[in-house]
Protein backbone atom coordinates (compact mmCIF):
# COMPACT_ATOMS: atom_id res chain seq x y z
CA UNK A 1 0.00 0.00 0.00
CA UNK A 2 0.97 3.69 -0.37
CA UNK A 3 1.89 5.56 2.77
CA UNK A 4 -0.62 8.06 2.27
CA UNK A 5 -3.39 6.21 2.97
CA UNK A 6 -6.87 7.85 3.84
CA UNK A 7 -10.05 7.13 5.95
CA UNK A 8 -13.77 6.87 4.88
CA UNK A 9 -15.25 7.28 7.71
CA UNK A 10 -13.49 5.81 11.22
CA UNK A 11 -11.30 2.71 11.27
CA UNK A 12 -11.11 -0.38 9.84
CA UNK A 13 -3.52 -9.47 2.21
CA UNK A 14 -2.78 -12.45 0.19
CA UNK A 15 -5.27 -14.11 -2.14
CA UNK A 16 -3.95 -16.92 -4.15
CA UNK A 17 -0.75 -16.62 -6.06
CA UNK A 18 -1.42 -17.56 -10.01
CA UNK A 19 -5.52 -17.17 -10.97
CA UNK A 20 -5.54 -16.88 -14.40
CA UNK A 21 -6.05 -12.63 -14.45
CA UNK A 22 -4.55 -10.03 -16.34
CA UNK A 23 -4.63 -6.42 -15.37
CA UNK A 24 -7.29 -4.51 -16.62
CA UNK A 25 -5.59 -1.40 -18.72
CA UNK A 26 -6.02 1.43 -16.45
CA UNK A 27 -6.96 3.79 -19.06
CA UNK A 28 -9.41 1.34 -20.52
CA UNK A 29 -10.94 0.99 -16.49
CA UNK A 30 -11.10 4.68 -16.27
CA UNK A 31 -12.96 5.44 -19.34
CA UNK A 32 -15.31 2.39 -18.47
CA UNK A 33 -16.36 3.86 -15.08
CA UNK A 34 -16.81 7.22 -16.42
CA UNK A 35 -19.34 6.19 -18.83
CA UNK A 36 -20.60 3.15 -16.50
CA UNK A 37 -23.18 5.14 -14.43
CA UNK A 38 -25.77 6.38 -16.79
CA UNK A 39 -26.60 2.99 -18.24
CA UNK A 40 -26.91 0.90 -14.91
CA UNK A 41 -28.17 3.64 -12.79
CA UNK A 42 -31.74 2.38 -12.33
CA UNK A 43 -30.83 -1.43 -11.61
CA UNK A 44 -28.23 -0.17 -9.26
CA UNK A 45 -30.33 2.57 -7.41
CA UNK A 46 -33.23 -0.38 -5.93
CA UNK A 47 -31.98 -0.91 -2.83
CA UNK A 48 -33.96 -4.23 -1.51
CA UNK A 49 -35.31 -4.08 2.10
CA UNK A 50 -33.80 -6.32 4.56
CA UNK A 51 -36.29 -9.08 5.47
CA UNK A 52 -37.63 -9.86 8.82
CA UNK A 53 -35.07 -10.78 11.81
CA UNK A 54 -31.81 -9.34 8.78
CA UNK A 55 -30.06 -6.37 9.87
CA UNK A 56 -28.79 -3.99 7.33
CA UNK A 57 -25.19 -3.28 7.13
CA UNK A 58 -25.17 -0.85 4.33
CA UNK A 59 -27.52 2.23 4.20
CA UNK A 60 -27.26 2.44 0.32
CA UNK A 61 -26.38 5.53 0.25
CA UNK A 62 -23.33 6.12 2.55
CA UNK A 63 -20.25 4.55 4.32
CA UNK A 64 -21.31 5.00 7.72
CA UNK A 65 -20.49 2.24 9.98
CA UNK A 66 -17.56 1.13 7.58
CA UNK A 67 -14.12 2.31 7.35
CA UNK A 68 -11.06 1.96 4.79
CA UNK A 69 -8.78 4.14 2.31
CA UNK A 70 -11.07 6.64 0.65
CA UNK A 71 -9.11 6.40 -2.70
CA UNK A 72 -10.60 3.16 -3.43
CA UNK A 73 -13.55 3.22 -1.55
CA UNK A 74 -17.31 5.23 -2.53
CA UNK A 75 -20.58 4.64 -3.13
CA UNK A 76 -21.76 5.32 -6.75
CA UNK A 77 -25.46 4.85 -7.76
CA UNK A 78 -26.33 3.18 -4.42
CA UNK A 79 -23.84 0.11 -4.41
CA UNK A 80 -20.71 0.25 -2.25
CA UNK A 81 -17.86 0.57 -5.14
CA UNK A 82 -14.16 -0.81 -5.00
CA UNK A 83 -11.97 0.75 -7.55
CA UNK A 84 -8.39 1.17 -8.54
CA UNK A 85 -7.39 1.95 -12.01
CA UNK A 86 -3.94 0.65 -11.43
CA UNK A 87 -2.83 -2.45 -9.70
CA UNK A 88 -2.30 -2.02 -5.95
CA UNK A 89 1.03 -3.56 -4.20
CA UNK A 90 -1.11 -5.15 -1.52
CA UNK A 91 -5.08 -6.07 -0.90
CA UNK A 92 -7.12 -3.35 0.68
CA UNK A 93 -9.67 -4.10 2.56
CA UNK A 94 -13.28 -1.99 3.48
CA UNK A 95 -14.04 -3.04 6.77
CA UNK A 96 -17.37 -3.15 8.78
CA UNK A 97 -17.60 -2.26 12.48
CA UNK A 98 -19.24 -4.79 14.57
CA UNK A 99 -18.48 -8.45 15.33
CA UNK A 100 -20.29 -11.35 14.42
CA UNK A 101 -20.21 -15.31 15.70
CA UNK A 102 -22.84 -17.10 14.27
CA UNK A 103 -24.76 -15.91 11.42
CA UNK A 104 -26.61 -16.08 8.23
CA UNK A 105 -24.48 -12.82 5.76
CA UNK A 106 -26.01 -12.28 2.36
CA UNK A 107 -24.88 -9.94 -0.07
CA UNK A 108 -25.09 -9.05 -4.02
CA UNK A 109 -22.48 -8.28 -6.38
CA UNK A 110 -21.37 -7.64 -9.38
CA UNK A 111 -18.11 -6.24 -11.29
CA UNK A 112 -17.93 -3.32 -13.64
CA UNK A 113 -14.90 -4.82 -15.14
CA UNK A 114 -14.65 -7.97 -17.50
CA UNK A 115 -11.78 -9.42 -14.83
CA UNK A 116 -11.75 -8.93 -11.16
CA UNK A 117 -11.10 -10.06 -7.71
CA UNK A 118 -12.94 -9.80 -4.68
CA UNK A 119 -14.17 -11.26 -1.56
CA UNK A 120 -16.47 -10.89 1.28
CA UNK A 121 -14.54 -11.69 4.40
CA UNK A 122 -16.28 -12.99 7.64
CA UNK A 123 -14.86 -13.38 11.29
CA UNK A 124 -12.47 -11.40 10.65
CA UNK A 125 -9.50 -9.69 12.66
CA UNK A 126 -7.63 -6.36 12.08
CA UNK A 127 -3.61 -6.20 11.80
CA UNK A 128 -2.51 -3.10 13.84
CA UNK A 129 0.66 -2.75 11.45
CA UNK A 130 -1.40 -2.86 8.55
CA UNK A 131 -3.66 -0.70 8.20
CA UNK A 132 -7.12 -2.09 6.13
CA UNK A 133 -5.74 -5.02 5.99
CA UNK A 134 -7.55 -8.29 7.42
CA UNK A 135 -6.95 -11.53 8.54
CA UNK A 136 -9.72 -13.91 8.65
CA UNK A 137 -12.50 -16.47 6.46
CA UNK A 138 -12.92 -15.15 2.92
CA UNK A 139 -15.99 -16.00 0.42
CA UNK A 140 -13.72 -15.85 -2.19
CA UNK A 141 -15.71 -13.57 -5.45
CA UNK A 142 -14.49 -13.53 -8.33
CA UNK A 143 -15.08 -13.26 -12.23
CA UNK A 144 -15.77 -16.99 -13.93
CA UNK A 145 -12.28 -16.24 -15.39
CA UNK A 146 -10.60 -17.39 -12.62
CA UNK A 147 -12.08 -21.62 -12.71
CA UNK A 148 -9.09 -22.73 -10.06
CA UNK A 149 -9.92 -20.01 -7.23
CA UNK A 150 -13.92 -19.32 -7.97
CA UNK A 151 -15.91 -19.15 -4.60
CA UNK A 152 -13.37 -21.01 -2.55
CA UNK A 153 -13.11 -20.32 0.74
CA UNK A 154 -9.71 -18.55 1.49
CA UNK A 155 -8.32 -17.52 5.08
CA UNK A 156 -6.02 -14.50 4.18
CA UNK A 157 -2.51 -13.94 6.24
CA UNK A 158 -3.09 -16.73 7.71
CA UNK A 159 -3.58 -20.31 6.70
CA UNK A 160 -4.58 -19.66 3.00
CA UNK A 161 -6.85 -22.20 0.77
CA UNK A 162 -8.57 -23.80 3.33
CA UNK A 163 -11.63 -25.18 0.62
CA UNK A 164 -12.47 -25.28 -3.31
CA UNK A 165 -15.47 -24.87 -4.46
CA UNK A 166 -17.85 -28.26 -5.29
CA UNK A 167 -16.00 -29.87 -1.71
CA UNK A 168 -17.18 -30.22 1.34
CA UNK A 169 -13.83 -30.20 3.83
CA UNK A 170 -13.32 -30.66 7.24
CA UNK A 171 -9.77 -29.29 8.49
CA UNK A 172 -7.77 -30.35 11.02
CA UNK A 173 -4.18 -29.22 13.08
CA UNK A 174 -1.52 -30.70 11.23
CA UNK A 175 -0.23 -34.13 12.94
CA UNK A 176 3.42 -33.40 11.61
CA UNK A 177 4.01 -29.65 11.91
CA UNK A 178 6.75 -30.00 9.72
CA UNK A 179 4.75 -30.73 6.85
CA UNK A 180 3.06 -27.40 7.59
CA UNK A 181 0.27 -25.84 10.13
CA UNK A 182 -3.16 -28.03 9.22
CA UNK A 183 -4.23 -30.20 6.81
CA UNK A 184 -7.36 -30.37 5.00
CA UNK A 185 -9.18 -33.41 4.29
CA UNK A 186 -12.24 -33.14 1.11
CA UNK A 187 -15.10 -35.79 2.20
CA UNK A 188 -17.25 -35.62 -1.01
CA UNK A 189 -19.14 -32.58 -3.18
CA UNK A 190 -21.71 -30.25 -2.58
CA UNK A 191 -22.31 -29.93 -6.01
CA UNK A 192 -19.94 -30.22 -9.61
CA UNK A 193 -17.78 -27.09 -10.34
CA UNK A 194 -19.58 -27.15 -14.12
CA UNK A 195 -22.96 -26.98 -12.15
CA UNK A 196 -21.51 -24.14 -9.90
CA UNK A 197 -19.93 -22.55 -12.30
CA UNK A 198 -23.23 -22.46 -14.79
CA UNK A 199 -25.33 -20.64 -11.37
CA UNK A 200 -22.58 -17.75 -11.73
CA UNK A 201 -24.13 -15.00 -13.64
CA UNK A 202 -21.51 -13.33 -15.76
CA UNK A 203 -20.72 -9.95 -16.11
CA UNK A 204 -21.76 -7.47 -15.08
CA UNK A 205 -24.98 -8.96 -14.37
CA UNK A 206 -25.80 -9.04 -10.19
CA UNK A 207 -24.84 -12.22 -7.88
CA UNK A 208 -26.26 -12.96 -4.74
CA UNK A 209 -23.69 -14.76 -2.29
CA UNK A 210 -24.48 -16.27 1.41
CA UNK A 211 -22.47 -17.29 3.90
CA UNK A 212 -23.66 -18.76 6.90
CA UNK A 213 -21.34 -19.68 9.76
CA UNK A 214 -22.50 -21.57 13.16
CA UNK A 215 -20.05 -22.37 15.50
CA UNK A 216 -17.08 -24.54 12.86
CA UNK A 217 -19.42 -24.79 10.32
CA UNK A 218 -19.37 -22.37 7.35
CA UNK A 219 -21.33 -22.87 4.27
CA UNK A 220 -21.40 -20.72 1.24
CA UNK A 221 -24.06 -20.36 -1.23
CA UNK A 222 -24.02 -18.34 -5.18
CA UNK A 223 -27.25 -17.85 -6.34
CA UNK A 224 -29.25 -20.23 -4.47
CA UNK A 225 -26.63 -23.06 -4.63
CA UNK A 226 -24.55 -24.45 -2.43
CA UNK A 227 -20.83 -24.14 -3.28
CA UNK A 228 -18.94 -25.12 -0.42
CA UNK A 229 -19.38 -26.50 3.52
CA UNK A 230 -16.03 -26.64 5.68
CA UNK A 231 -15.88 -28.09 9.01
CA UNK A 232 -13.04 -26.04 10.74
CA UNK A 233 -11.59 -28.30 13.66
CA UNK A 234 -8.47 -26.53 14.05
CA UNK A 235 -9.26 -25.12 17.11
CA UNK A 236 -5.77 -23.03 17.62
CA UNK A 237 -6.34 -21.05 13.88
CA UNK A 238 -9.86 -21.13 13.05
CA UNK A 239 -11.70 -18.13 14.36
CA UNK A 240 -15.16 -18.07 15.71
CA UNK A 241 -16.02 -14.31 15.83
CA UNK A 242 -15.17 -11.21 14.13
CA UNK A 243 -15.73 -8.52 11.40
CA UNK A 244 -17.14 -8.12 7.86
CA UNK A 245 -14.82 -6.78 5.21
CA UNK A 246 -15.20 -6.34 1.21
CA UNK A 247 -11.51 -6.77 -0.34
CA UNK A 248 -9.68 -5.30 -3.60
CA UNK A 249 -7.14 -7.84 -4.40
CA UNK A 250 -3.83 -6.59 -5.65
CA UNK A 251 -2.45 -6.84 -8.92
CA UNK A 252 -4.79 -5.82 -10.81
CA UNK A 253 -7.09 -2.90 -12.27
CA UNK A 254 -10.31 -3.31 -11.40
CA UNK A 255 -14.06 -2.28 -10.08
CA UNK A 256 -16.65 -3.91 -7.89
CA UNK A 257 -19.91 -3.27 -6.46
CA UNK A 258 -22.10 -4.47 -3.48
CA UNK A 259 -25.43 -4.04 -2.44
CA UNK A 260 -28.46 -5.56 -0.25
CA UNK A 261 -25.59 -5.97 2.23
CA UNK A 262 -27.32 -7.62 5.05
CA UNK A 263 -27.08 -10.81 7.93
CA UNK A 264 -29.11 -12.63 10.48
CA UNK A 265 -27.74 -13.48 13.69
CA UNK A 266 -28.58 -17.20 14.35
CA UNK A 267 -29.30 -18.84 17.76
CA UNK A 268 -29.77 -22.21 16.66
CA UNK A 269 -27.97 -24.39 14.36
CA UNK A 270 -29.80 -23.77 10.73
CA UNK A 271 -31.77 -26.31 8.64
CA UNK A 272 -30.69 -26.03 5.33
CA UNK A 273 -32.51 -28.50 3.48
CA UNK A 274 -34.76 -27.27 1.03
CA UNK A 275 -33.44 -23.74 1.01
CA UNK A 276 -30.42 -24.10 -1.63
CA UNK A 277 -29.73 -26.50 -4.58
CA UNK A 278 -27.49 -29.86 -3.05
CA UNK A 279 -26.74 -32.22 -5.32
CA UNK A 280 -24.86 -34.20 -3.25
CA UNK A 281 -25.22 -35.12 0.04
CA UNK A 282 -22.04 -34.12 2.24
CA UNK A 283 -21.30 -37.06 4.61
CA UNK A 284 -21.14 -34.96 7.79
CA UNK A 285 -24.83 -33.88 6.75
CA UNK A 286 -28.03 -36.23 7.36
CA UNK A 287 -30.22 -36.78 3.91
CA UNK A 288 -32.74 -34.27 4.54
CA UNK A 289 -29.90 -31.56 4.01
CA UNK A 290 -30.33 -30.55 8.18
CA UNK A 291 -27.00 -29.99 10.13
CA UNK A 292 -26.64 -32.60 12.88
Amino acid sequence: MHDDRRRVRSRSGRLPGPSGFFPFPGALLLAFLLAWPAAGQSESARKEPAAPGEISLFDGKSLDGWSGDSRYWSVIDGAITGRTDTPLEENTYLIREGTFANFEARLKYRFLTEIGNSGLQYRGRGIEEKPFVVRGYQANIVTTHADRTFAMLWEDEARELLALYGETVEIFAAADPSGGTFERRVTGMVNSKAEIMAQARRYPEWNEHIVIAYGNRLIHALNGMVTLEAIDNDEASRSLKGAFSLQIHRDMAMAVQFKDITVRELKTEPDIGGRFIRRHTPRHADSSGALP
